[in-house]
């Protein structure tokens, strides 16, 4: 059980780091609680139970895991959105989002190169780089025992 707990702690402190980074990117943001209220939130404080994100342009998933819910919202919504109230204050919930994309898009670029050289090798007739399966860093499938 203390796993659990501990798990839900962790859970409802990264909920208050965006529900902080939320309210610096606008303060029309909010989390409403959707559903009962567990007994650990209302021992420690923190944001752990469900909640649907809101503005009042969208109404967000519903979720526990706020970064996931409020993410979403952001780069479905918030651009160009003449309702936003921004505190002016970084990080915010849109750079940080900026910056994970920015990211993902980086790993996939490389992913995407490194495909593209494996295939390039291939069709040069140039074998695959040892102890991998064409490019891919799996070894190669076993044809007999």
């Amino acid at each position: 059980m203390s796993d659990q707990m501990d798990e839900g702690v962790r859970l409802g402190m990264e909920n208050l780091k965006i529900m902080v980074l939320a309210r610096r990117h606008c303060l029309k943001m909010a989390f409403v609680e959707s559903g009962g209220r567990g007994m650990l939130e209302e021992a420690t404080g923190l944001p752990i139970n469900m909640r649907q994100v809101r503005c009042p342009v969208a109404l967000g998933s519903m979720g526990m895991n706020l970064h996931r819910i409020a993410s979403d919202l952001v780069r479905e919504n918030c651009n160009g959105c003449d309702k936003r109230q921004s505190t002016g204050e970084v990080p915010n919930l849109a750079t940080v989002v900026a910056a994970e994309d920015a990211e993902v898009g980086e790993v996939t670029a490389a992913q995407d190169a490194a495909h593209r050289a494996a295939q390039g090798a291939r069709s040069a007739g140039l074998p695959s780089a040892p102890g991998t399966h064409c490019g891919r860093s799996e070894p190669r499938p076993r044809l007999w025992a």
